[in-house]
This record gives C-alpha cells, structure tokens and sequence, in this order.
C-alpha cells in the first residue's frame, strides 16, 4: 500500500501489490522473516487479475459478490469480497463485451459476447446462448418483466424473455440513429435511457415499449461549450438516483448533466483531454460523479463541476466499479490486474476491508513521526541557555507550536 497522489490535497491510497508474496522470497536472498518486503506485503484481493487486461468490472446486488471478465484467454471470474478471494473462475468461447447479473448473487448472470451471442450462465457453469441479429453494445436487465434489454450496431432495441424464452417485437429508435450505444433503466420509475450514435438520449416506456421523448444531448453540449473537437456521438449514460438527474458523456471528453424536465443540459464538464467516455457512475454518499475516459477517472462535484481529484493508470481503462458507500474504487483496464485505490475522505472502507482505516491511519501516523526524525524539539528558553538566538527568522529553526525544530546535528554542536 503506498499513496498513489494528493490531487487538489486529498489523499488517494493505491491499494494494489506490486508482486505477489511467492515473487518477493523467490527473488529475495533472504528467508520471509528477515525479508522486509514480505513482512510489509499487502494484496487486498487475491488473484484480483487476468493474464492480459480487464474489460469489465460488476458488482452484485448483495454488495459481496464481484463480476469481472477478462483476456487472454476469454474468462469470467467470481469474488466473494467478505472472504477476500476468487470464488471461482470460468473460461469462455468468446471476449466478453458486457457483464450483467440475473439474481442478486452470483448464482444467475447474462453476459454480452463477441459475435453476436448472449450467453446465460448459471452457478454451475454454461447454461444456454443464443444469438441477437446485430453486433451488441451494452446489455440490461429489466426485472420488473424478466427481459433482457440489448443495443447495438442498428436503430432497435431488442427484447428477449427469459420467462417465455423467446424475442419480443424490437422497438425502433425515433431518430433513426445508425447505432445505439448505451442502455440505461432509471432506478426511480424504470424509464429507459438510450445514448444515441447520432449524439441523442432517447428514452423509452417499458409499459408500452415506445420512445416517448428525445434530447439532442450533443448539440446541446456543443452550444454551450465550443471546443475544436465537437461531441457527435453519445458513448456513456446513467441516471441519477433522485430519478430526474442523467448524465452522458460524449466522444470528445465533455459529460453533461441534464434533468428529464428540461431540454438543455444543466451543466458540463470537460475532461480537457478528448477522449471518449468510458462510464459514468454517481456516488451518492458524497455527492460527486465519477466520469471516466481512457486515460483517467475524474472525480468532480455534480452541483457545480469543481474537481475533487483524479485517478490516472498507467494503461488504458475499460471499466470502473465504485463500491457503495465507501471510498474504495476498482479500476481496470489494458494491463493485468485490476487497481483498487481507496480515497478516506470519500467515504470509511466496506465493511469486508474495515482493517484498511487502520492501516492507512497508522500510515499515516508514522509518516507524520518520520518528518521530524533527525531534529530536536527546543523551547524559548532552551535556545537562549544555548545561545542560538542568531538563528531566528532562518531556515535553521522551524517554528512549531510553543517551540522550534533544529537539526541534531547542529543541537550537538551547540551543547
């Protein structure tokens, strides 16, 4: 564990192990218990990792329980967060594009593959798959009617039933987009939020199964912040928790808050960096939005923009997962193993990795003791009896509380 940055003066821990316990005494002279790599090893999660790169990142319903999905080879693996290890991992045909849980534990789940297959999974492995008729994007799932929702490369929306196992009439969008990127379900009143090719939010009724209404998200944006690289295309939506709040994120690094009451955006916020989007995620305990491109996570306040910190990896990210109410966040990407950083200030650790307050409190202490390790602490009088009152108002003395720091060494030579 190490602090990863102090962006904007807040504290971010990178809680990822550098090597693996097995890795350090191998390459170490020294036996364990004399090896100080070993005896400050830390790893939060075990085998939280892929042999290449991270493309997906869930957390499910009962908060314990964590998706992930990776290359090379394609595989899906499952943690039990309260025992802080794999629960098991399972090779696939195909790269998988989107992971979507079915119960609130790991025993059901859909996932949205390469080459046009849905894949359903049960706890015991492979269950059954079909195929969509168009390359998919993203993959929800409506509980309310037992249906999976999927978007892709064409202007429908496709319904599949998994109570009667069969497709339902496709909607069609309403402004013609050539593709569908994102899909959203408001956790409020279950309206359906689509993120348009085209640069529109669509949004559709799951009663009727119609689009109801349409925001040009995109020429918004470009209206109230020109830049010379404009948004066309919508890459990443989510709708706020309060169930009139949205934001999507475009293909020039700009996110957009908008109200569904209102046709223009309510705010922006640019990345500076015109990349596209990754996702977008609410923290609700703090207030703030966690905007990702594919070079950083942007943490900023929603009621006026102004930025909390950044989180920067060193390859290219795919996905984020903000654990509830907490400060701890995971991060993956183009590189083997997933990040956890943990920001106190956003919330304490889950309660599964309570011990990590500990840790970075004492982290903290000790780096508080180490910086004045070599000086010594001497009142007014002390350094009068010494006769070093030339040095005030140098470097020398550094005023601290009732008293000044000098340096052992010069206090030695004075006595």
């Amino acid at each position: 564990m190490n602090i990863a940055s102090k962006n904007y003066g807040v504290l971010v821990y990178d809680l990822e192990g550098k090597k693996s316990l097995s890795e350090i005494i191998q390459n170490s002279k020294l036996k364990a218990k004399y090896n100080m790599d070993a005896k400050n090893y830390f790893n939060l999660i075990d085998d939280l990792e892929f042999p290449t790169a991270c493309n997906n990142i869930c957390l499910a319903a009962d908060e314990n329980h964590l998706w992930t999905s990776g290359i090379y080879k394609p595989q899906l693996r499952c943690f039990t967060l309260d025992d802080l290890s794999m629960k098991f991992k399972r090779h696939v045909d195909l790269e998988i594009i989107k992971i979507c849980p079915l119960t609130s534990d790991f025993r059901k789940l859909a996932t949205l593959c390469q080459d046009r297959y849905i894949e359903i999974h049960a706890q015991w492995g492979s269950y059954y798959r079909f195929r969509i008729p168009k390359y998919g994007r993203d993959l929800v799932y409506h509980d309310h009617s037992a249906e999976l929702v999927m978007v892709g490369s064409s202007n429908e929306i496709y319904r599949f039933n998994l109570e009667q196992g069969m497709f339902r009439k496709p909607t069609l969008s309403y402004t013609n987009t050539e593709a569908i990127n994102t899909v959203r379900i408001n956790p409020v009143h279950q309206l359906f939020g689509l993120g348009c090719d085209n640069g529109f939010v669509e949004c559709m009724d799951p009663r009727s199964k119609r689009i109801i209404g349409c925001i040009d998200a995109c020429g918004s944006i470009n209206t109230m912040l020109p830049s010379e690289v404009s948004s066309s295309s919508i890459t990443a939506f989510e709708f706020d928790n309060d169930g009139i709040g949205f934001a999507v994120g475009t293909n020039a690094g700009k996110v957009g808050l908008f109200d569904l009451r209102k046709q223009g955006a309510v705010y922006i916020k640019d990345h500076n960096t015109d990349l596209p989007l990754v996702k977008i995620a609410y923290h609700d305990s703090s207030k703030n939005i966690f905007s990702a491109d594919t070079q950083l996570v942007k943490i900023w306040d929603k009621s006026n923009g102004n930025n909390y910190t950044n989180l920067e990896l060193s390859a290219k990210i795919n996905d984020f997962c903000i654990i509830p109410n907490s400060g701890m966040i995971l991060v993956g990407g183009e590189r083997s193993k997933i990040k956890p950083y943990y920001i106190p200030s956003l919330g304490p650790a889950p309660k599964w990795c309570s011990f990590v307050d500990q840790i970075t409190e004492e982290l903290e202490d000790f780096k508080k003791n180490t910086v004045y390790q070599d000086f010594k602490f001497l009142t007014m009088e002390e350094i009068q009896d010494l006769g070093l009152e030339d040095l005030f108002g140098t470097d020398l003395l550094r005023p601290y509380m009732h008293g000044f720091f000098i340096k052992m060494s010069l206090y030695r030579k004075a006595l």
